[in-house]
């Protein structure tokens, strides 16, 4: 098997090792109370994993949600990075010109992605190069549907807002959007189709993201550098660390032994890697996993997943238990 196909069959088994569900809210699930103070919840990204969760820890709880195809741009309201929706396994490629009304091709590097660690010096759109064209790979919808490519450029970057432009590959036209700044959140979305997209809850009222996004692979099937979709948590940037703990146990493990854990502000700390597939029978195992979180409001919790099949028998609807330890 080539790389191309290789690529286009990880996607394909990513997105498709599913069944559809309808546009509806997640099924809101039951806390289940769990020995010495700890409780077991579960989150429903969908079998497909077109959901987005954002949850807090604290009060045990999804506080928002939306789809993965709502955005496709997200763009800091406190700095200026500019983050691909890694949901949808998009990529740019970036090439040398800076007069967008007059590309109408289809070359630069590329295919970039941004790292899935949350290190903004991993994103590949240049925040600080004005009118640099990026042809952007829209990536794919919740049911494995291309959504093609657009042209794109950053035209202005101020303390306010941003302004952009975009176009259809081929033409030498392009439409101009502002996005304002909103620093009671980490980003302001952008959909191409759609427009601005307030998304993201506060972003004081949120710990983990369960999510699907886009990791790299340095080896993987025998190949090197390769892209794919996962799922998994990620960490709220603003504040939120964790770790994962080795040697220990979800029951044994207790605040004098979180001192000797260091912590991370990783992203993809916590990630998809607790789990793990049988890529002949799409079959899930979550593995043996535990997890130091410390919460936006600076509280240390364990955590660890013990299930990732709602009751029936679904894939995408992680079962943790969770502690607070101070």
């Amino acid at each position: 098997m080539d790389r191309h196909h290789l690529i286009a069959a990880l996607i394909a088994l990513g997105i498709g090792l599913s069944s559809c569900v309808k546009d509806e809210i997640p099924i809101v699930y039951e806390p289940e109370a769990g020995i010495a103070g700890s409780f077991t919840s579960q989150v429903e990204m969908g079998p497909d994993y077109r959901y987005r969760l954002y949850y807090d820890i604290e009060t045990d709880s999804v506080v928002a949600f939306h789809q993965k195809r709502d955005w496709d741009l997200a763009f800091q309201s406190e700095g200026n990075a500019v983050r691909l929706n890694s949901s949808k396994y998009m990529s740019v490629y970036r090439s040398s010109s800076y007069d967008i009304g007059n590309y109408t091709g289809f070359d630069g590097e590329g295919p970039l992605f941004d790292t899935s660690d949350g290190d903004l010096q991993g994103t590949v759109i240049l925040a600080d190069e004005m009118d640099r064209v990026y042809v952007i790979d829209v990536g794919y919808d919740a049911d494995g549907t291309a959504q093609g490519f657009v042209k794109f450029s950053l035209a202005e970057v101020t303390l306010s807002h941003y302004v952009i432009r975009f176009g259809a590959l081929g033409s030498t036209g392009y439409s101009e959007a502002e996005i304002p700044r909103d620093a009671s959140v980490n980003n302001v979305m952008f959909s191409f189709q759609n427009g601005l997209q307030f998304l993201e809850p506060p972003k004081d009222s949120w710990d983990l993201l369960f999510t699907h996004y886009t990791h790299f692979f340095e080896l993987y099937f025998g190949e090197e550098s390769v892209h794919y979709l996962v799922s998994g948590a990620l960490l709220n940037p603003n504040g939120a660390m964790a770790a994962r703990v080795e040697g220990s146990t979800f029951e044994t493990f207790d605040v004098s032994d979180a001192g000797e854990v260091p912590l991370s502000n990783e992203s993809d700390v916590i990630g998809y890697d607790w789990k793990l597939i049988d890529l002949d029978a799409g079959v899930y195992e979550v593995l043996d996993n535990l997890y130091v979180i410390q919460t936006v409001e600076g509280n240390l919790h364990k955590l660890s997943f013990v299930g990732f099949y709602d009751d029936l028998g679904q894939q995408g609807a992680p079962i943790f238990r969770a502690a607070q330890l101070f």
